[in-house]
Parts: C-alpha cells; structure tokens; sequence
C-alpha cells in the first residue's frame, strides 16, 4: 500500500494518468519523500502499461495464445496487496488496452455496484463480474473476458479491508 502524506493510491493512480489534483501534484513537486514515491508510482505504471499492450496485441491472437499471454502478463504483474492495491494494478494494467478513460469509468461503476461501501476481498468477485460486464458493453464480448479473467487472477490479500474508492 503506497502512502504517503495522506495521498491514497487512487490519487497517485489519477495524478500518474494525468487526472490528479493540482495542490497534490504541487506537493508532491516539492517533497522529497513524495517525489521519490511519484516516481516508483510512474516506473510501476510503466511496467503495467508495457504488459497492458501485450495484452492488447493478444485480443487479436486464438483464444489459447490470448489465455497463455494474460497468465504471463499477470505473472509478471504480481500479487496485490489488497482490494485498493488490486483495483489499481488492474486499473494500469488495462489502461493501454481500452484505454483510461473506458478502465476508470468501469472501475468507478463496477465499484458501485459491486462494493458500495468500499472494496476487500470479500467482494473482489463481484466487482471483477461487474467490471467484465461494462467492459463487454463498450469494448466487446472479448474484452470483457480478458478483464474478467485479468481481476480474477490478482491474488487480493485482506491487507486492507475498505479502501479503494475516491
């Protein structure tokens, strides 16, 4: 879990997509520690954006070259560390394959419906259903299993129990 002065991972996920509060993104520019986590933050959301287009370019391969891709990319990705960590590894992970805008806006409403009082791993299923179900409807029937089997294979531990949502 990355913290840091009170900034949440959802505002370091936001502030690395660009979207992030300006009087965040000014402290972070002058703190030292805060800097340094902002660049982990960018060189992690690298590596996710790296295997997010190794996932894109699977959509278009047979579904066991898709299925054998999606396992290595995840394998590579690692476990969370919790729900938030969970939401935000998936969130990096399939930006560069729908795009941001398409990931945050199902991730917003998957969370929602699915965890209405905050995400955990008691829901983490329910969420990954509805976040495969919106993904299905913008992008397609495919894509709506790759992020469905993308949630379903982050191992999500009980490190943190409602945190997640802005």
């Amino acid at each position: 879990m990355i913290d840091c002065h009170g900034i949440t991972e959802e505002m370091w996920m936001e502030l690395s997509e660009g979207s992030g509060d300006a009087e965040i993104a000014a402290h972070v520019r002058e703190c030292a520690a805060c800097s340094q986590v902002y660049r982990e933050v960018q060189e992690w959301s690298g590596r996710l954006a790296e295997e997010g287009l190794v996932l894109r370019a699977a959509l278009d391969l047979p579904e066991a070259a898709r299925e054998r891709m999606l396992v290595e990319s995840l394998a590579r990705v690692g476990a969370a560390s919790g729900a938030a960590d969970g939401v935000a590894r998936l969130r990096a992970l399939l930006s560069p394959v729908f795009g941001a805008g398409t990931v945050r806006a199902t991730a917003e409403a998957a969370l929602r419906a699915a965890a209405p009082a905050g995400i955990c791993r008691a829901n983490w299923r329910a969420f990954a259903a509805q976040l495969s179900e919106a993904i299905q409807s913008i992008c397609g029937q495919a894509a709506g299993h790759l992020a469905l089997r993308a949630a379903l294979s982050l191992e999500i531990s009980d490190r943190d129990s409602k945190s997640g949502r802005r």
